[in-house]
């Protein structure tokens, strides 16, 4: 299935997307300005905004193929070693040349001028998507089970994280995060408390949009038998609009 959408895709591709994209948003409402306040303030408040159901069936399934493909022929595994444990996990990764080259949904997704404008009435800023070789785009799968990740602060101004694969919430994996109060809280060896803490759970198909810039992040553990699959989207930050 996923590889006939793709085919039918690949004439026209950015074209079509755009136009799915935008039915979509309009069916979700996600073009009311009732609805975009409410995701406004959200996202204003906390630095984090998930958005269930964010992308039509049809782009799903496509580039849910498109993903298992390229993990599956085109990832590295990367060592991460965790300074808690010393044990360095392989983490399968599929970076932005390869996704630009070998698909066709996920970068007409990362690219598409009706997910940015989308992107823009949340945040009040334009976003500008990288190019190949600064990291915008990057596939991850982890299924190293009890791996935990070290605090981390990006560079980049907003991250667009879809899962493709999430663990069942019983089976851990959160994602974790801090919003920034002052410069020391981006300090790795900052002492953080546990009432600093924000912790989301997510669904497969679940996509967030975070401030990446000012908080610290990571993912919490999970158990055995669990895996973690996102499609990470980085974003870089425009010109600053007045409020919506």
């Amino acid at each position: 299935m996923a590889d006939i959408i793709t085919e039918t895709l690949n004439v026209g591709s950015q074209q079509q997307v755009e136009s799915l994209l935008k039915k979509y948003f309009s069916k979700k409402n996600l073009n009311s300005k009732q609805k975009i306040e409410q995701l406004f303030q959200e996202f204003r408040s906390c630095h984090y905004v998930c958005l269930k159901e964010f992308i039509p069936l049809v782009l799903q399934t496509g580039a849910r193929g498109e993903t298992s493909e390229l993990l599956n022929h085109f990832s590295s595994n990367v060592s991460v070693t965790d300074a808690s444990t010393n044990k360095a996990p392989l983490i399968a990764q599929v970076s932005q040349l390869d996704i630009e080259h070998r698909s066709i949904i996920i970068p007409a997704l990362y690219y598409s001028q009706s997910l940015r404008q989308l992107l823009l009435l949340i945040t009040a800023n334009e976003v500008i998507p990288y190019s190949s070789k600064h990291g915008g785009i990057s596939i991850t799968h982890v299924n190293e089970a009890d791996y935990y990740e070290n605090w981390q602060c990006v560079e980049h101004a907003y991250q667009l994280v879809w899962f493709i694969e999430a663990p069942k919430v019983d089976a851990g994996g959160a994602f974790e995060f801090i919003k920034r109060s002052t410069d020391q809280d981006l300090s790795i060896n900052h002492d953080i408390s546990e009432n600093q803490i924000q912790r989301r759970y997510h669904k497969s198909r679940d996509v967030f949009l975070l401030k990446a810039d000012a908080c610290l992040q990571r993912f919490a553990p999970f158990n055995q038998g669990a895996e973690r699959v996102v499609i990470t989207m980085n974003f870089a930050n425009g010109p600053r609009l007045g409020k919506i």
